[in-house]
């Protein structure tokens, strides 16, 4: 038997020594521990490895194979907790070794020019049959090692960062329908109420808008510098919600409207990855149809500032399924999720089971039908299957729990809890009423002041940052809702929002006594 290549010997050393040293971990009395199971090529398997470290240390029982994905998940003891698909679907003409295979849907079609089929990575894990996923699948579609690499270092650089109140924000953007202005106004205030209602009441709601009437709408010259800029401030995760293609976001207009493109996600920077990013429109994440360059989805993952994973459409989605996701992602915010594969996961299973019946009655036939009616059992099936999580399904995020307190009247006591490090005390203000639509005629730097101006009125403005080991007792005479934060040295936020006790009629001078 001629001898291997010396790469090929120690990539095969690297993928026993990780999954022996997981093995040698003692498992919990009552449970075996997680099992992480990374497929793909050696080369990107020897990339992986400062991640695959981080993921043994965490607990994890990592295994590491190049087998094709379904052999692999056979081989394991038990289903993994996460699957992560290392390398990039084959391009036309090319079988080459840095490859990793995906499964491909038949998609229920409501118009006759659609694609047949799509790729669909969750098929790997539909172990019983009934096409919906048991577990969370991710795929970081590096063509060449050096591409793993930046993604890993990515990962790992965010995941060590310290916590704080950043990352509580919400950065999002929504394009227009495309079907004309009444039912972008309705679609406006809509997406507005729908955040107000759904997100947390500690979360930071950035939005930008595409409908051109709506003063969350800047100019359109500004709208990819302003969204890159507000990734770069940190965020718990981000979204696009709209139309799209393989290669474009649509904010507003048609075929020569506003678009964002691989080339602005090139240009994001910042010292810090963005946060795990949701697009939820048409085609940007199609990584597998053999393109030269890459989808919407990949630029950004690939971009050194950009999103630290992104979840995208491998063909067309659907309004009334985006909506529904869009609804159960903010849902799952509220949850003490730690990690971006089982938010998702959790959301799509949610999205699947949720009806509502004025949504699809407007909403079911908007993009047209092949029959008399769109069969949304269907559509709600093919949703859970066509969205690609571009990244590692375990990436950690901050897990957020309540934080309790004590009160009485305007007088607010903590307890840090175990492993607390710093306090922060923040407010918003109530703030007067802002035009909901721009002027007609209004110059661009009027259009970008009120769109600054309508997203700062809902901003918690800091008042105290504390570290452990000092009472964390105070009061403040100034009206508004206040937010506390508190850090964890295990990954975790404690928060709690309060609405202040002072009067609306309170002075100025407002104070924050006993935190000083």
């Amino acid at each position: 038997m001629p001898a291997r290549p010396r790469a090929a010997r120690l990539s095969a050393a690297l993928i026993i020594a990780f999954t022996s040293a997981a093995r040698a971990q003692p498992p919990a009395p009552d449970s075996p521990p997680p099992l992480w199971l990374v497929v793909g090529p050696p080369p990107h398997l020897e990339a992986l490895a400062p991640l695959a470290a981080a993921r043994g240390a965490e607990g994890f029982e990592v295994r590491m194979s190049t087998a094709p994905p379904s052999q692999a998940i056979g081989a394991c003891p038990r289903p993994p907790s996460y699957l992560l698909l290392a390398g990039a679907v084959a391009r036309a003409g090319q079988r080459g070794p840095q490859q990793v295979p995906t499964r491909w849907g038949t998609l229920y079609r409501w118009r006759s020019t659609q694609a047949e089929r799509y790729a669909a990575d969750p098929l790997f894990a539909d172990l019983d049959g009934d096409g919906a996923p048991e577990f969370p699948v991710g795929r970081i579609p590096a063509r060449d090692p050096g591409q793993m690499r930046e993604v890993v270092e990515k990962i790992l650089a965010r995941e060590r960062r310290a916590l704080s109140p950043a990352d509580l924000g919400l950065p999002l953007w929504g394009g227009t329908t495309g079907v004309g202005d009444l039912a972008d106004e309705v679609a406006t205030l809509a997406f507005q109420r729908i955040v107000r209602t759904r997100a947390p009441a500690w979360s930071e709601p950035w939005i930008l808008w595409g409908y051109t009437r709506s003063s969350l709408c800047p100019p359109a010259g500004e709208q990819a510098g302003l969204f890159g800029g507000r990734l770069a401030d940190g965020g718990l995760v981000s979204a696009m919600i709209g139309h799209g293609s393989p290669t474009s976001f649509l904010s507003s207009g048609g075929l020569l409207g506003t678009r964002y493109r691989p080339a602005d996600a090139a240009a994001l920077g910042g010292a810090m990855p963005g946060p795990p990013h949701f697009i939820l429109a048409c085609d940007c994440g199609s990584h597998a149809l053999g393109h030269e360059r890459h989808c919407l989805a990949e630029a950004l993952l690939f971009a050194p500032g950009g999103p630290v994973a992104v979840v995208a459409a491998t063909t067309e989605s659907h309004p009334l399924t985006n909506y529904y996701s869009a609804l159960e992602v903010l849902r799952q915010l509220g949850r003490p999720h730690s990690r971006l594969g089982d938010l998702w996961h959790d959301a799509q299973r949610d999205a699947f089971r949720r009806v509502d019946h004025a949504a699809e009655t407007i909403l079911k036939n908007a993009e047209g039908a092949l029959e008399a009616e769109i069969d949304i059992p269907q559509l709600k099936r093919d949703h859970l299957l066509m969205y690609t999580l571009f990244g590692d399904p375990a990436t950690k995020l901050p897990r957020i729990l309540p934080l309790p307190l004590r009160r009485d009247g305007a007088r607010i006591s903590i307890d840090p809890p175990a492993g607390a490090t710093r306090l922060w005390v923040s407010i918003c203000r109530p703030a007067p009423p802002l035009p909901h639509a721009h002027r007609h005629g209004a110059p661009p730097e009027e259009r970008l002041a009120l769109f600054e101006r309508r997203n700062a009125a809902k901003r918690f403005q800091p008042l105290a940052e504390i570290a452990a080991g000092r009472p964390w007792t105070f009061q403040t005479n100034e009206p508004g809702q206040l937010r506390l934060v508190v850090a964890a040295d295990d990954h975790t936020l404690y928060v709690a929002t309060v609405a202040s006790a002072a009067p609306p009629e309170a002075k100025s001078s407002p104070t924050l006594e006993g935190l000083e």
